[in-house]
């Protein structure tokens, strides 16, 4: 503990010493891009991460310790140096804490001075005026007189800005909604709102409990479509805090776009202010949960047993008071094969409706008849119970980009009268080689937390014949995600160099971060690492698809 800390502090002190130089040798925005993506190397100890990655089940405690929502499953899978911390960071923020003070570089709060509205002008008030003449990225910018003055507007974002107004009241709970007004602006008009009511509160378990930078889940009043993802009350802020490059989510999404998953979840990046302080860049996407925009499984016949259902598997042991249910042992398993843990528990996220003892009998019996027939082998068996097509794009989208939480947390849905599918996908914040639980190797086919399903499939060669097709069928969109990397750094430096600025962990020793990262505080090693891992796991992966 004593050596995070240290490590943090170092980390504040760069930051400070950057906005001291930039400042004083100009604050213009390239000036900020130029300095965020060079080297900028901090003393950090270089003593090896020790990592606790033992997944073995527990006894389950549904009731979250303190008030944390921290199960004992997950205080193991932290480890003990974590331990302590989780606890600590889930106790209510101290009010009477000052807040560190942001640096003047970064933008202000637009929301502060004159809300966009989508009525104004039919343009949003940062898009330049197309005059007829091409003109580059810079020439459309904003022009100042004096490029030594501080950046006081969000004129320089390429990206939307979110700015939530609580009236200063902090976010504290992961349970409990406090009111918000939520405005949108630098986006098109479609997409500007202003002072939309709404509750916020804080979600995420590691993510919450470990990181300075919180996610957040947000409930409108009403339906409200943000950014086509189709109304809908309910959206997500991903804080990507164990992603020093920001876009694994992201890039996870994208390739679940190509593989043509049913429900894929919508995203947009969004620099986000809290209050009138920046909170940093995030990947605001839709809540994962059912509805005519969203999962879509139609249960339309109240009480009846074959309707839809949305079901989370999850790793931590706690369903947070909906209704839930343990998967059966199997017997006769695949060679190598385990059971699911102990603490593994089956969440109804829908139908929204209270669910029957009846229902959850129901559905409960029809995934575990499907785990059944995974975990043996029973091809006949899966075919009558799964909606194979969807197993393989979501099997091809865990495997191919390697996340180490496949088998930690991850939801299946039956449509009324349906198979069992898949998907939506969800959490790829420890993929594509960000964590020591999968480690940053980009070989073999899964890695990280024990998945029984995937290591099954891989033994059944009528399955894995469908993966060999369905890969290479999708092979030359999948290429198209390394340049995508290079795209997002030119397209939105400026908005990624401030959330760097603005969290500066870069380099630091944080949870399962592999000890390659630690004193990497230049963005740019960051990006060329995705980049390269991306690039020798396509060749890898089609390697190892062309062999079965």
């Amino acid at each position: 503990m004593k050596r995070l800390l240290t490590v943090k502090t170092l980390a504040i002190l760069t930051a400070i010493v950057l906005v001291f130089s930039l400042c004083a040798g100009g604050c213009s925005r390239q000036a900020v891009v130029d300095e965020m993506g060079n080297s900028n190397p901090i003393s950090i100890d270089p003593a090896p991460v020790t990592e606790y990655v033992d997944d073995a089940g527990n006894p389950v405690l549904p009731e979250w310790q303190g008030g944390t929502g921290i199960s004992e499953a997950e205080l193991e899978r932290y480890g003990a140096e974590y331990a302590q911390k989780v606890i600590d960071n889930a106790q209510p923020p101290d009010q009477n804490k000052s807040t560190p003070q942001i640096p003047d570089i970064i933008p202000k709060d637009p929301a502060l001075d004159s809300p966009a509205s989508p009525s104004d002008s039919g343009s949003p008030k940062t898009e330049p005026v197309d005059s007829g003449e091409s003109t580059s990225p810079e020439e459309s910018l904003p022009q100042k007189q004096d490029e030594n003055l501080p950046v006081t507007t969000n004129e320089y974002y390429s990206l939307p800005v979110m700015s939530i107004d609580t009236g200063g009241t902090a976010i504290v709970s992961k349970s409990e909604y406090i009111n918000a007004k939520v405005t949108i602006t630098n986006t098109d008009a479609n997409n500007c709102i202003t002072e939309v009511t709404a509750g916020i509160r804080g979600r995420g378990n590691s993510t919450w409990a470990l990181f300075d930078k919180k996610p957040y889940r947000i409930r409108f009043d009403s339906n409200i479509d943000l950014f086509g993802m189709g109304k809908a009350r309910s959206y997500v802020l991903l804080s990507n805090n164990m992603d020093m490059t920001l876009m694994r989510n992201y890039l996870a999404f994208k390739l679940s776009d190509i593989m043509e998953i049913e429900y894929n979840t919508g995203y947009q990046w969004i620099n986000v202010y809290l209050n009138g302080e920046y909170a940093g860049l995030y990947l605001l996407t839709e809540q994962v949960q059912t509805g005519n925009n969203r999962v879509d499984i139609d249960p339309s016949t109240v009480g009846a047993l074959d309707t839809g259902y949305l079901v989370e598997l999850d790793g931590t042991g706690n369903a947070e008071g909906h209704p839930y249910f343990r998967l059966n042992k199997v017997e006769n398993r695949l060679p190598g094969v385990a059971n699911w843990r102990d603490q593994f528990v089956c969440t109804i996220k829908g139908p929204d409706q209270n669910v029957n003892k009846q229902q959850v009998e129901y559905i409960k019996d029809y995934i575990d008849r499907a785990n059944a027939a995974i975990l043996t082998g029973n091809w006949q068996q899966m075919t009558a119970l799964l909606d194979i097509d969807s197993f393989v794009n979501a099997f091809l989208v865990n495997s191919f980009l390697l996340n180490s939480d496949a088998g930690w947390q991850f939801y299946v849905y039956k449509k009324q009268g349906g198979k069992l599918h898949l998907g939506p996908i969800w959490d790829f914040d420890q993929s594509m080689g960000s964590s020591t639980h999968g480690g940053t190797g980009y070989t073999g086919w899964l890695c990280g937390t024990v998945f029984p399903w995937g290591d099954a499939l891989l033994q059944i060669p009528e399955f894995m014949s469908l993966v060999k097709e369905r890969y290479n069928q999708k092979l030359p969109q999948i290429k198209e995600l390394v340049p995508i990397i290079d795209q997002c750094v030119n397209d939105y430096s400026f908005d990624i160099a401030m959330n760097n600025l603005r969290w500066p962990i870069m380099g630091t020793d944080y949870w399962r971060c592999p000890p390659e990262f630690l004193n990497k505080t230049d963005y740019q090693w960051h990006t060329d690492f995705l980049k390269s891992w991306l690039t020798n796991r396509l060749e890898h992966y089609t390697s190892l698809v062309n062999q079965l």
